[in-house]
């Protein structure tokens, strides 16, 4: 038997991918009531809201090779956003190669020209690094990697800050300078989109080719241990399990218990939800505030890309917030809604406050440092112990997938049903 513990996406990327050899002697185990992980949308008043805010790329091998785009009726966002400029303004840059009639409308970005010079030179040397380009730089962070480019302040701020620090949930983009080089590049090749519905759509279509006696929720996992003729699964009810081979993706904090790795930092997001009659503004892209030290690090009118988020007749942004954990809704209403009315006026007379998500544990801390103790203490897993997801390489939904489907892939060769 192959024990798969964790059912989000690299969990059950690992089953469809068992599925599809013909392997049935699985068995998924997660302490939770549902599949998916930290990817769920739910419904309130009839509004569809994402746990956290979620954007899909095509740019991702994985949503070519194993969950095709096409598959997640994609609502697409314009290749752009929308930034301050030195004097508080909003002005849209956008790529200019999926929208250059907009780009040559939108006019010169509030940056100088030597940054639109280093933005096309570190761009091209993304499409070059074909492959795993995050990993050959660990040794420096994303604000290194800006600062030796000689980017602006100006520059860094109105963008890449807020556009990153929201991707990193790292306010000091502290993260891997190859991180930032990774996804990039993605976003450079491909279109981002929300799957039609909501991120739980990941889940859904995931879970429909596994059968659902595969799964067991309210099964903990306690101990992993070697055995000579196996692995030894226990869970929280005193069951033991025996598998052959075991594959970690129950997400960072529980394959660190489970391995006895220290705990990783773990980073938290707060996403708000505002309801309104009309949008608040036209576009279908983010909007970045440009203070270092702004509350919202970007928001986004998610009408404007998927109408079917909302009830008919309503519209839905939601306003992403790093810090601040320990401020009540109210409070963080109350200051949000503050700050984007500093950019669109309309803002304190239309929005009205939804609903709140925080997840306290989004994303792991990916300094260099981090990622390079992965890698080292990844070397050192016994044969048969495998891991997928985000310790198994970076944070992001490629990953997740793609890790999945290669521990299946080696539990299936282990096994001998892959040769």
């Amino acid at each position: 038997m192959i024990a798969i513990v964790g059912a989000g996406l690299a969990g059950m990327a690992a089953a469809r991918r068992l599925e599809n050899a013909g392997c049935q002697d699985y068995t998924i185990l997660d302490r939770e009531s549902r599949a998916g992980g930290r990817v769920d949308t739910r419904i309130i008043d009839g509004f569809r809201l994402d746990v956290g805010f979620h954007v899909a790329s095509t740019g991702y091998p994985a949503f070519q090779r194993i969950l095709p785009s096409f598959l997640l009726d994609p609502e697409w966002f314009d290749a752009g956003v929308l930034l301050q400029n030195g004097v508080g303004e909003l002005v849209p840059f956008y790529h200019p190669l999926r929208h250059p009639r907009s780009a040559w409308d939108a006019g010169w970005p509030p940056f100088a020209a030597w940054d639109l010079f280093h933005f096309a030179t570190l761009g091209l040397e993304c499409l070059a690094g074909f492959g795993d380009v995050w990993a050959a730089t660990h040794h420096g962070s994303a604000a290194d990697l800006l600062s030796k480019r000689g980017f602006s302040d100006l520059c860094v701020e109105s963008f890449w800050r807020p556009f990153f620090g929201g991707v990193f949930l790292d306010q000091d983009l502290q993260t891997s300078a190859g991180l930032l080089r990774y996804y990039l590049r993605a976003f450079i090749l491909g279109r981002a989109f929300l799957p039609g519905g909501g991120i739980g759509r990941l889940a859904s279509i995931l879970r429909e080719k596994i059968p659902d006696e595969r799964f067991r929720f309210h099964a903990n996992v306690r101990e992993v241990e070697k055995g000579p003729d196996g692995f030894r699964v226990a869970l929280d009810s005193g069951e033991i399990l025996r598998a052959v081979s075991v594959i970690l993706a129950n997400g960072p904090v529980g394959v660190s218990q489970l391995l006895h790795w220290p705990e990783p930092e773990m980073r938290p997001t707060t996403t708000l939800y505002f309801k309104s009659r009309r949008a608040l503004y036209p576009e279908r892209c983010l909007v970045l505030p440009r203070a270092k030290d702004a509350l919202v690090r970007h928001y986004v009118q998610l009408t404007n890309i998927d109408p079917g988020l909302a009830p008919k007749g309503s519209h839905l942004l939601s306003a992403t917030v790093l810090n601040n954990q320990d401020l009540d809704d109210g409070t963080l209403f109350s200051l949000a809604l503050r700050e984007i009315g500093n950019l669109m006026p309309d803002a304190a007379g239309l929005l009205e406050p939804l609903h709140v998500t925080r997840v306290p544990a989004a994303l792991p801390a990916q300094t260099p440092q981090r990622l390079a103790s992965w890698l080292e203490r990844r070397a050192n897993l016994p044969p048969g112990l495998l891991l997928a997801g985000d310790l198994a390489g970076n944070a992001s939904q490629n990953n997740a997938l793609e890790t999945g489907v290669a521990a299946a892939e080696k539990a299936l060769w282990m096994t001998g049903r892959l040769t």
